[in-house]
């Protein structure tokens, strides 16, 4: 958050882009758990370390993590990816047709990292990528965690290359709960 701007106010102006069709991603240690869901964002991707700091408990078990990311679906936030360092990522999606969550892990193949710089906002953008395609959930979340781990091979805030999403991409595993 900018200094000197209020949450309420961002919260309004947050509130009013989704009232208007704005599908809003979230990625701050700025706003509180009752803050995202107040706002009902499309996306949130919290790692391991800031979902349990939401919570003010460890989450260091995926079941545990599973858990809380459906019950931020079934509290309003469409999609929720919580990214597991070199475990991957795991995402709960809501589906209105069932009235439930969706939860599917994805596994990246082992790598040498580089540098963890930007791989958060990389799993980010292979999401909103997928999704811009209209691909599937798990495919989605396949690319998130391909762009992320790509992101690992490159030094400092360079953003991944093609070459690499696309060798990550064929070894990444992808498991539906």
């Amino acid at each position: 958050m900018p200094s000197g701007v209020d949450m309420w106010a961002v919260k309004q102006f947050l509130k009013e882009l989704t009232e208007r069709g704005a599908k809003i991603v979230i990625d701050s240690k700025s706003f509180t758990l009752d803050d995202i869901v107040e706002v009902h964002p499309y996306l949130i991707k919290p790692n391991e370390e800031e979902i349990s700091e939401y919570l003010g408990r460890d989450i260091s078990d995926p079941s545990e993590a599973i858990e809380v990311a459906k019950e931020l679906n079934r509290r309003g936030v469409e999609n929720v990816m919580i990214s597991l360092g070199k475990n991957g990522a795991l995402l709960a999606t809501f589906s209105a047709v069932s009235a439930e969550s969706n939860v599917f892990t994805a596994t990246p193949p082992s790598i040498n990292v580089i540098s963890t710089i930007g791989a958060g906002d990389s799993s980010i953008g292979g999401f909103l990528a997928a999704v811009s395609e209209g691909r599937s959930p798990e495919d989605a979340l396949r690319l998130a965690v391909s762009y992320g781990t790509a992101a690992c091979l490159t030094e400092g805030t360079n953003p991944p290359k093609a070459e690499d999403i696309k060798n990550v991409y064929s070894r990444v595993t992808v498991k539906k709960f």
